[in-house]
């Protein structure tokens, strides 16, 4: 494949993936995300390197940020493209920003296209509390952080669907009474699940995109779902 593409179409291959909106942590530990990554032909669009930093409780220290158009990976490192770079430094005051503006210039890690495609990191793979430090860092980074938000509400929501799901299905079930039988309350009870999944994964997307609050959107489905079940409930007599 490499040597097909080099080639025929005119570029080396470097075997990774192609993404969007890509985020990935270095062997160094440096926070990298991207719009667009091209693993295969080696490029990245729209990027933002950060250094986090030493954690230290909840307080996370900004050392250096760098953003930049693009970037290319070029004699075994990435060489970024037109962009600024920044330095934070804690003094007596507070603290102090020095920016400087570059055309070209190594952003100081050496993960290969391939390695970088293996070491992307999604906030739906994290727990609570990694979501939680992910998105206090981009924060503190002044980068978006919707959908790390998003995704930390929606983690703590999640566990009451249960809950949620028999408050809905528990009076439907009886409202329909003994006849239908069994299967009718497991069909009501998958319906409902199937309900709340597809209002979570819409709330969700509305959250990550800014047309919700994080807040919001990670805790719509449940409250829906809470007033369905009170609703259905006080409908039921017993």
């Amino acid at each position: 494949r490499d040597i097909r593409n080099e080639k025929i179409f005119g570029y080396r291959s470097y075997g990774g993936d192609i993404r969007s909106n890509f985020s990935f942590r270095t062997s160094d530990g440096w926070m990298v995300r991207a719009g667009f990554f091209n693993g295969e032909m080696g490029t990245m669009n729209s990027v933002s390197i950060m250094d986090t930093g030493r954690e230290d409780g909840k307080k996370f220290a900004l050392v250096k940020r760098m953003d930049a158009d693009s970037a290319a990976w070029e004699n075994g490192k990435w060489r970024l493209i037109n962009g600024v770079a920044r330095e934070f430094t804690e003094g007596p005051s507070g603290t102090t920003e020095t920016a400087s503006a570059f055309g070209s210039m190594e952003a100081g890690f050496t993960d290969s296209p391939q390695e970088l495609s293996k070491a992307q990191f999604s906030p739906q793979d994290m727990n609570v509390r990694q979501t939680a430090v992910l998105a206090s860092k981009l924060k503190a980074h002044g980068s978006d952080f919707r959908e790390e938000m998003t995704q930390y509400h929606s983690k703590i929501a999640f566990p009451f669907s249960s809950f949620l799901l028999t408050l809905i299905g528990l009076p439907l079930g009886l409202m329909a009474g003994y006849r239908r039988g069994m299967v009718f309350n497991i069909a009501v009870g998958l319906i409902a699940g199937l309900v709340y999944w597809g209002f979570m994964g819409l709330s969700v997307a509305l959250g990550k995109n800014g047309l919700l609050p994080p807040a919001a959107a990670g805790w719509l489905p449940n409250g829906i779902f809470l007033l369905a079940g009170v609703y259905f409930t006080a409908l039921k007599k017993y």
